[in-house]
């Protein structure tokens, strides 16, 4: 029995402009892609382009696509276009505050969008409605945000590394642990969970406050990849994403 697998890459798109961050795919694998000076592809899985549209944007991050099929971009500072899937512009939103976006944005089940930045020496976080509304705008406790937040399992908060904040308000969920926790992530599996060290812990995130539910210690390897987390194994034998 054969294990190996050989990959195939093809190489179906070439811009010398450079690509913001990674393509998005939609349900029937049209490929949409953004450079950093503007342009917005539509694309075949073998690389037939079907539309191209110069925006004079300087896009920065991920394309997403939302529940309406939207495309969403963002640029370097701070703008956000959503895009028909033909490449017609819906609508747009500039951010009241001049920042710098430091990181791809994320979008939770409502089609809210959620981005970091920079602004003043200090790292921020940007909050806009699906209508293009800007919700909030929250400074961080610090810079180091070069990477995309992460929603906690029922998207009622966003998780900063070790630090929490409200989806919908932006307010910051101050709490107390006897121990160092160094990244919070949100479970596919409906629980959220707390990275300190080598120990990971299953925690409750209540209005009150948060406490641990049940703990494990990793005995192997922690890998954090665009903002998911693989801890394999775990003490009991379990492995979680």
């Amino acid at each position: 029995f054969n294990t190996e697998v050989t990959p195939v890459v093809n190489q179906i798109l070439i811009d010398h402009n450079g690509f913001a961050g990674s393509v998005a795919v939609n349900n029937e694998n049209t490929i949409f892609a953004a450079t950093f000076t503007g342009t917005l592809y539509s694309l075949e899985l073998n690389g037939n382009i079907l539309w191209q549209v110069e925006t004079g944007n300087e896009f920065f991050g991920d394309l997403l696509i939302d529940s309406q099929d939207r495309i969403v971009a963002i640029t370097l500072d701070g703008e956000v276009y959503w895009y028909t899937q033909q490449g017609e512009l819906l609508q747009t939103m500039t951010p009241e505050n001049k920042m710098q976006v430091l990181s791809s944005a994320i979008i939770d089940k409502n089609d809210d969008i959620y981005l970091t930045s920079m602004r003043g020496g200090y790292g921020h976080v940007l909050a806009v409605s699906s209508e293009g509304e800007e919700k909030w705008f929250e400074q961080m406790g610090s810079v180091k945000y070069y990477h995309p937040p992460a929603f906690s399992s029922n998207e009622t908060y966003i998780f900063f590394d070790d630090e929490i904040y409200d989806a919908e308000t932006g307010e910051e969920f101050v709490y107390e642990v006897s121990f160092d926790i160094s990244t919070f992530v949100g479970g596919q599996d409906g629980k959220d969970y707390a990275i300190a060290g080598d120990t990971i812990a299953v925690m409750q995130i209540q209005p009150s406050g948060i406490s641990v539910a049940e703990s494990g210690i990793v005995t192997s390897m922690l890998t954090r990849a665009r903002g998911n987390v693989f801890v394999h194994p775990l003490e009991d034998g379990s492995i979680r994403l």
